[in-house]
């Protein structure tokens, strides 16, 4: 008996929400009178990616080369109505006229929880004008061309690598080696690390560094459309030893700097120099001298 009442119960709750998705949340594209795709409950237009049958670039790709011949076109992601634009006129004015009202990513960012999701790309408002003035002087390009001699020296492994394989004549995994490679550049450009991932593929730094991608594809999907529901129930999108490890990577790595005061052409250098003073030294200033560490 008690049984059947549960089960009555769960089929009434379902209903309900079937009925409220349907006629409430899924119909504010039709009462704003844009056309929209087709939503499914409870997901919406975002199957494919919460399933992990499609990356959330090829889902958004997909539906503007079928659908592209409208200017915008509605969609649903779980709860939320998202708006895809085609028209390259207002793609110009959400980028360029109105920026000012449409900068925020609308992502997951939580500090405490997921202190690596506190980034240019996730973070809003205030926030972000703040830490975008900051950051922009890095990103000139005197200060890339400086990194230029780093990337030369990863690109050189990777030459030498596949040269010993093409000559063994053995047969390599592209994927595998360019994820590598990227591995190596990464780590010592931003981090002022040797990382040694093109000839030791199963190092520290390859293992985290696979681990910062693995993520459930649910996950994703609540980490972009709905970051409500991961803030509520305290939910970081990146493994908790995983930050542990970049953070402790990244402390230690500055501080042995400061204390031996070794200047490194990468970005970690350019980040200690925000730290210590607040801003980055012109392009336009003497050279300093390249030690490496």
């Amino acid at each position: 008996m008690v049984l059947a009442e549960l089960i009555g119960t769960f089929v009434v709750a379902l209903s309900i929400v079937y009925i409220y998705y349907k006629f409430v949340i899924f119909n504010f594209w039709r009462k704003k009178g844009v056309f929209y795709v087709e939503p499914v409950v409870p997901t919406g237009n975002i199957t494919a990616l919460v399933t992990g049958k499609a990356q959330l670039g090829v889902l958004f790709h997909d539906v503007y080369m079928k659908y592209k011949h409208h200017r915008v076109i509605g969609m649903y992601s779980l709860f939320k109505p998202n708006l895809l634009i085609s028209d390259l006129d207002l793609i110009r004015t959400v980028l360029t006229k109105e920026f000012g009202s449409f900068h925020d990513r609308g992502m997951y960012c939580n500090v405490k929880i997921d202190p690596l999701s506190n980034h240019l790309f996730f973070i809003s408002g205030k926030k972000w004008r703040n830490m975008r003035v900051k950051m922009t002087p890095t990103f000139t390009s005197g200060k890339i061309k400086q990194m230029f001699l780093l990337l030369k020296e990863c690109g050189e492994e990777l030459a030498n690598y596949l040269e010993s394989k093409a000559q063994m004549r053995n047969s390599v995994e592209m994927k595998d080696i360019f994820a590598r490679y990227t591995t190596d550049v990464i780590m010592s450009t931003a981090f002022g690390v040797k990382s040694n991932c093109i000839k030791e593929p199963n190092n520290e730094y390859r293992i985290q560094g696979r681990r910062l991608f693995d993520i459930n594809p649910i996950w994703t999907a609540l980490f972009v459309f709905a970051p409500q529901i991961m803030d509520t129930f305290s939910i970081p999108l990146t493994y908790r030893n995983v930050s542990s490890f970049y953070m402790n990577m990244f402390r230690k790595n500055a501080e042995y700097r400061q204390s031996h005061n070794i200047i490194r052409h990468d970005f970690m250098n350019l980040l200690i120099q925000l730290m210590k003073r607040g801003y980055v030294e012109p392009d336009d200033e003497k050279e300093t001298i390249n030690i490496s560490c």
